[in-house]
C-alpha cells in the first residue's frame, strides 16, 4: 500500500513538473537554499471542515477547503489541486489501445483554498494538493484522505434514512452528519414525498437496507400497514412491491421485519421465513416460505457465517431464527428447504440454545459476533448470550462464560420498554419507554442502566438507531446513536445524535472533536416527520 502510495505522489509531481513552465514569475526574491527556506507543511489540524472532501460527494456540492500551509515564505508559494481516478477502489494502469496507461491527474484548482463545484462522474477518486516554491521548485503535497472519496451517481439520496408519517402517509426523510464522515451535514426533508410528487401507500412499520442484485446495498425495504416496497437508493424509485415480490405471494399480509446479510435478503412474513439470493440470477423475487414447524420471531441474525479464517467444521449457518412455537434457535443453511436445529446441549452449558423460558422482547448481536437474547424468567428479566457465528456446534453455544445470563432487572423501567437498539460491534443495547431512553453494558461488570435521554413535555419516542459496523470500518462505526421524538401538541418530530462509547453506551465526545465535527453531544434537529423507523445502508 505503501509503495503505491508513493507511486502516486510522484506520478503527481511528474505531471505537476511538466505543467510548471506555465507559469510566469516577475517577482523579486531573496534566493535561498533550501535548507535556509525551511520545508513546507500542509496539515488541517483545527479546521472545522477538515473532512470536505472525504468518503462521499455529491454532483453540484460547492467545496470551500483551505488547509494550514507553513512556510518561511510564504510569497513564493504557488499551488495546484489534483484528482486520481481509480478503478475498483486503487489507482492503477487501464487500457488504453494497445497499452496499460495510469489515467493522468486532472486539476480542479490554483489557488491555497480550493473553491470548486463537483463535476466529476460517479465512481472513486483521490484528492492531492501540491504546494510548490516558484524559486527553489521544493514541493509539498497534502493527500486529503487516506483510501478514497466517492462521487454518487448525480439522483442518489445518501445517509440516515428516516422512515416518517406526515399527515397520516408514509415518507423517506434524510439526515447526514458530520460525525458519520461519509454523508456531510445535510437535513432532507420529506424528502419521498417532494421527489416523486406522492406519499407510500399507508402508514409507516419499518424500514432496512436492502440487495438489489448488484454488488452491494443500494436500495430500502419499506414496510407499511398496507403495502411492503422494494426502493432503489438512486432516485427512490419503486423496484416491485408486495404484488411481485414473491413467486408465490404469500396468503396473509404480515411483513415483520428483513435483514440483508451473507449475500442474501432475508424477509420474515407472518412467522415464516423466506429468501432472496441477492448474488444469483433472479428477478428480485423471494422464495416461498422456507418449510417447518416453526414460527419466527421478528429478528434476524448478522453474525452467523464467517468469510474471513473460518473454523473447520463451523455451523457456517446462513441465518438462525428464534422459534416462538418451540421456544428455540434454529439454523437455516444455503439452500435449504426448511429450517433445522442445532445439536442437543450439552449438561455443562451454561445456556441451552434448544430449550428457553419465553417468548425474546429483543435479539441483536453485540460485542461484533454474538447473538444477544433478552426475555423473561418468571418474574426476572434476563440477557441471554449465544455464538452461532464461526463455531462448532459442540452442544454450548453459549458465550461469555459466567457473564452468559445477567440479570437485568436492575435496568431501569425495563420491562416496560417498547424499543430496543444496539450496534454490532459494540457490548452496549439500548432501549426506550414512552418518555425515557436508557442504556445498559455487557462488558461492564455493572448491573444497572444509564440514562441517556429524559423527554421534554409532550413527547415521546417513537425510534431509536444505533450506527453498525457493516459498511466499512470507518473511525465512527458503532459509535453514534439516534432517538426520534414526536410531539403530538406540536407536530413535531426531533432527532438527537449522541457519540456513544459502544462498549459502555454512555455519551462521549472523542471523535467529534478530533475529525472536525464539532464537540456537540447530543445535536438535536428539528422539523421531522413522525419517525418510526431508521437505517444507512452503509452501516447495516
Amino acid at each position: 500500500m505503501k509503495r503505491l502510495r508513493y507511486m502516486i505522489i510522484a506520478f503527481i509531481a511528474l505531471v505537476a513538473g511538466s505543467l510548471s513552465s506555465c507559469y510566469s514569475d516577475e517577482g523579486n526574491y531573496d534566493y535561498k537554499t533550501e535548507e535556509e527556506a525551511g520545508v513546507i507543511k500542509i496539515d488541517t489540524v483545527g479546521i472545522a471542515n477538515r473532512m470536505a472532501l472525504s468518503y462521499n460527494l455529491n454532483p453540484g456540492d460547492h467545496i470551500e477547503f483551505e488547509p494550514n500551509v507553513t512556510y518561511s515564505h510564504p510569497e513564493r508559494l504557488r499551488y495546484r489541486w489534483f484528482v486520481l481516478t481509480l478503478t475498483q477502489g486503487r489507482y492503477q494502469p487501464v487500457q488504453n489501445g494497445n497499452i496499460m496507461e495510469y489515467p493522468p491527474a486532472d486539476t480542479i484548482g490554483y489557488a491555497k483554498k480550493l473553491d470548486w463545484t463537483v463535476n466529476l462522474k460517479p465512481g472513486y477518486y483521490r484528492f492531492y494538493m501540491m504546494a510548490e516554491d516558484s524559486i527553489t521548485g521544493m514541493r509539498a503535497y497534502y493527500q486529503a484522505e487516506e483510501q478514497y472519496t466517492m462521487v454518487n451517481e448525480s439522483d442518489k439520496v445518501s445517509g440516515l434514512c428516516l422512515l416518517s408519517e406526515r399527515e397520516g402517509n408514509t415518507t423517506l426523510e434524510f439526515y447526514g452528519s458530520p460525525l458519520m464522515l461519509i454523508y456531510g451535514d445535510t437535513c432532507i426533508y420529506d424528502a419521498y414525498h417532494k421527489l416523486k410528487n406522492t406519499y407510500l401507500e399507508g402508514k409507516p412499520r419499518w424500514i432496512h437496507g436492502t440487495h438489489t442484485g448488484k454488488t452491494s446495498k443500494d436500495g430500502y425495504l419499506v414496510a407499511t400497514d398496507k403495502n411492503l416496497y422494494r426502493i432503489n437508493s438512486v432516485g427512490l424509485d419503486i423496484m416491485n412491491d408486495w404484488s411481485d415480490m414473491f413467486y408465490d405471494t404469500p396468503e396473509n399480509f404480515n411483513p415483520e421485519t428483513s435483514f440483508f446479510t451473507n449475500n442474501c435478503d432475508f424477509l420474515i412474513n407472518d412467522g415464516k421465513l423466506h429468501v432472496l439470493y441477492a448474488n444469483k440470477a433472479n428477478d428480485r423475487k423471494f422464495s416461498a416460505p422456507i418449510a417447518g414447524d416453526y414460527e419466527a420471531a421478528p429478528y434476524l441474525m448478522y453474525s452467523t457465517m464467517a468469510s474471513w479464517r473460518p473454523v473447520t467444521g463451523a455451523i457456517n449457518a446462513y441465518q438462525v431464527i428464534y422459534d416462538e412455537k418451540n421456544k428455540r434457535f434454529r439454523p437455516y443453511f444455503s439452500n435449504g428447504t426448511s429450517v433445522t436445529a442445532f445439536k442437543g446441549t450439552n449438561g455443562d452449558a451454561y445456556l441451552d440454545a434448544n430449550k428457553l423460558p419465553s417468548d425474546p422482547k429483543f435479539i441483536f448481536n453485540g460485542g461484533g459476533n454474538e447473538t444477544c437474547c433478552i426475555m423473561e424468567d418468571g418474574s426476572d428479566i434476563w440477557l441471554y448470550r449465544f455464538l452461532f457465528y464461526n463455531v462448532v456446534d459442540d452442544g454450548d453455544l453459549s458465550t461469555g462464560g459466567d457473564r452468559a445470563k445477567i440479570n437485568l432487572n436492575g435496568c431501569t423501567d425495563i420491562k416496560n420498554a417498547k424499543l430496543f437498539a444496539a450496534c454490532t460491534g459494540g457490548y452496549a443495547f439500548y432501549y426506550a419507554t414512552d418518555n425515557a431512553v436508557y442504556s445498559f453494558s455487557t462488558s461492564s461488570g455493572q448491573d444497572i442502566s444509564n440514562t441517556i435521554y429524559t423527554c421534554e413535555s409532550g413527547e415521546e419516542v417513537t425510534a431509536i438507531y444505533a450506527y453498525g459496523s457493516a459498511g466499512g470500518g470507518w473511525p465512527t462505526s458503532n459509535c453514534i446513536f439516534w432517538i426520534a421524538t414526536w410531539n403530538e401538541g406540536k407536530k413535531e418530530g426531533k432527532l438527537i445524535q449522541y457519540e456513544v462509547d459502544n462498549n459502555y453506551g454512555v455519551p462521549q465526545s472523542m471523535w467529534g472533536p478530533m475529525l472536525g465535527a464539532g464537540d456537540e453531544n447530543p445535536v438535536i434537529t428539528t422539523g421531522w416527520g413522525k419517525i418510526v423507523g431508521m437505517t444507512c445502508l452503509d452501516a447495516e
